[in-house]
């Protein structure tokens, strides 16, 4: 049995798009070469922007390392200054520090000398009253020995003669004295024995 084909209804012919001819194909080929040209000028543009950019970019980050290399450069500078300083610094302290050793060694041997002086004015002071003790005590020994040597004096005067203007004879001994007494009682009419003198003495003269 054969069939008879169907027919189309509205619908399916509204939904298909009429055939073209092969004749057709070069029209639509040159219509479709504007849009080729929009996307290849647009492609351009979009790299030559790309470009810029990535070459802005480059550039920006050249900058910003030379800005950090100077930063370095900067901090490297500051850190050798400081670094210089701290060492002078450093220096000082050590000359003052050698400084102040010398200078309390030294405050250490004055004291120990102003210690030895202040010892020995101590013991200077306690000789000092010592002898001044002493010296007190000689004074009061003397006074009272020449008090003994007054009483004795005394004591001898009452039973001593003085005879004055008497000729010297040279190489004058005692047993002439003696005699030169004696004659000189019996010429006084003076009983005088001669165990009764103790001793017989010249005194020298004003001149001599």
């Amino acid at each position: 049995m054969l069939r008879s084909p169907a027919k189309e209804t509205s619908t399916s012919k509204s939904n298909t798009s009429p055939s073209r001819s092969d004749s057709d194909i070069p029209k639509l080929c040159k219509q479709s070469q504007p849009l080729h040209n929009i996307t290849d000028n647009s492609t351009k543009g979009r790299n030559a922007k790309r470009r810029r950019a990535s070459g802005e970019s480059s550039a920006d980050s050249n900058n910003l390392s030379d800005f950090k290399n100077e930063i370095k450069d900067m901090i490297k500078e500051m850190m050798c200054d400081q670094n210089s300083r701290l060492d002078t610094f450093e220096r000082y302290i050590k000359e003052i520090k050698c400084h102040y050793t010398k200078i309390q060694d030294t405050n250490n041997t004055i004291e120990k000398s102003m210690n030895y002086m202040s010892d020995q004015l101590t013991s200077l002071e306690a000789n000092i009253a010592s002898l001044d003790k002493e010296r007190k005590t000689m004074l009061l020994q003397l006074s009272s020995l020449q008090d003994k040597i007054y009483s004795l004096e005394r004591d001898a005067i009452k039973t001593s003669i003085e005879i004055r203007n008497v000729p010297k004879q040279p190489h004058e001994t005692k047993d002439q004295l003696f005699l030169l007494v004696q004659k000189v009682t019996k010429a006084l009419s003076v009983d005088l024995q001669s165990t009764e003198i103790r001793d017989v003495q010249r005194h020298p003269s004003k001149k001599e």
